[in-house]
């Protein structure tokens, strides 16, 4: 019965849950601060979600396995360079970040463009898709900043906690620009400019496949 509901319902929790962790992370921001506790809290949070989306798409068994270990792998090093912070640590999360990146936005319009079991799945599954877009270049800011401080520039009223992260990395995917943090280097500055074209573009393809399913 569990296992039903879970299939059933299956991106709709990993959206609440994706949810539930931005909230969560910016109130331990908030009231307590980036400390390393809740980096790692927030790390583990993160990579159970993204396993979870592993296991909520159909792939082949080599293609699961790879990315279970890259995703243990990554979630293993950013705990234990919380509390130890390495360089040679640094560099090696910042490469895997990337290729998180990359699998997870193969994974987001891979669902956009396929055929689901229902509209109700569809849409949550979209929804999912856009926040995660902005929850892995979030993370990927982050790691830009920790091997090269002074990348991003903060208010300096503000900590450059994750949720800091998560804020410009929504702000960016959805155009708004507030510019009250903004990247200092060409990288995170073209990534930043890539980000709001792929916000666009997932809108303008999801718009799309809507009206398409209106026309059937």
């Amino acid at each position: 019965m569990v296992r039903k509901v879970i299939g059933a319902y299956r991106w709709a929790i990993l959206l609440a849950l994706m949810l539930f962790s931005m909230l969560l992370e910016a109130f331990i921001a908030q009231r307590v601060g980036p400390t390393p506790i809740a980096e790692a809290v927030a790390l583990v949070f993160g990579i159970s979600i993204l396993l979870g989306l592993v296991f909520a798409v159909n792939h082949p068994g080599p293609v699961v396995l790879a990315s279970v270990t890259l995703l243990l792998l990554y979630g293993a090093l950013g705990v234990l360079n919380v509390f130890l912070d390495s360089e040679w640590i640094d560099g090696i999360l910042l490469s895997l970040s990337s290729l998180v990146l990359i699998g997870g936005l193969v994974i987001v319009f891979m669902q956009l463009v396929e055929p689901m079991r229902s509209d109700r799945e569809k849409l949550f599954s979209a929804v999912f898709g856009y926040f995660l877009i902005a929850w892995l270049w979030a993370y990927l800011y982050w790691r830009i900043e920790t091997n090269l401080p002074g990348a991003m520039n903060f208010p300096e009223q503000s900590s450059a906690g994750g949720s800091a992260y998560l804020y410009f990395s929504l702000v960016t995917l959805t155009t708004l620009g507030y510019g009250d943090v903004t990247p200092l280097l060409p990288v995170p500055r073209i990534l930043a400019a890539l980000e709001a074209a792929l916000g666009a573009l997932y809108i303008a393809v999801l718009i799309g496949q809507i009206v398409g399913q209106v026309r059937r």
